[in-house]
């Protein structure tokens, strides 16, 4: 999915946020993005989602204004992600369970995750129980269950140990190579963005 940004203003309680005249995220690409803490990168991703309606300009999603069908074609991951009260295993699941995924498909899929996530083990597990890089696992999990088309990740992979971070990078390689989705990937770790995405842009 090609995100085209047109104009965009941010205000809060009269604040100016941020003024984008234009910005480009090509499709199919691993875009990191980059800027100083309060440059909006957050906020920007939750406009780009459709959780934030509340800016002027334009945010064009194939040369389209987004549209109820289109927001099941996105997945987000925030730093914090809210996964349910649930078991790892019925996280993931819920994507499938919603868009009425068969049974024994939905089994295939998840099992396929837990698998290639090395979650297998705490399947069971309450999701709001687990360690952070346990809980990134889970929603990056849950969130390509459904199959976007546009992948938002909010520095999904801070705050976490080194072992957890390669298993969701290696996951998003494969996932992107996969289904030629577009990424992009808020960060602050400069090193991590030049290693790990096709592009950078920089908010400021």
């Amino acid at each position: 999915m090609e995100i085209v940004i047109q104009n965009l203003v941010k205000r809060y309680d009269q604040k100016l946020i941020f003024n984008i005249s234009n910005l480009h995220f090509k499709k199919g690409k691993i875009i990191g993005l980059l800027g100083d803490n309060g440059s909006g990168k957050s906020t920007l991703l939750k406009m780009i989602s459709g959780m934030d309606k509340e800016y002027e300009g334009k945010i064009l999603y194939d040369g389209y204004s987004l549209k109820h069908h289109m927001t099941h074609r996105i997945g987000m991951v925030s730093q914090k992600p809210y996964l349910f009260k649930r078991s790892v295993y019925e996280n993931i699941e819920y994507p499938l369970k919603i868009r009425k995924v068969e049974k024994g498909k939905r089994k295939e899929v998840v099992d396929g995750f837990l698998r290639d996530m090395n979650l297998e083990s705490i399947q069971d597990q309450r999701a709001d129980t687990l360690s952070g890089g346990e809980a990134q696992k889970v929603a990056l999990a849950r969130a390509l269950s459904a199959k976007p088309k546009l992948l938002l990740l909010d520095e999904t992979t801070a705050n976490i140990h080194e072992e957890a971070i390669c298993t969701i990078e290696h996951q998003l390689k494969s996932y992107h190579e996969q289904m030629a989705c577009t990424i992009i990937f808020v960060t602050h770790n400069l090193l991590q963005a030049e290693r790990f995405c096709d592009e950078r842009v920089w908010l400021s």
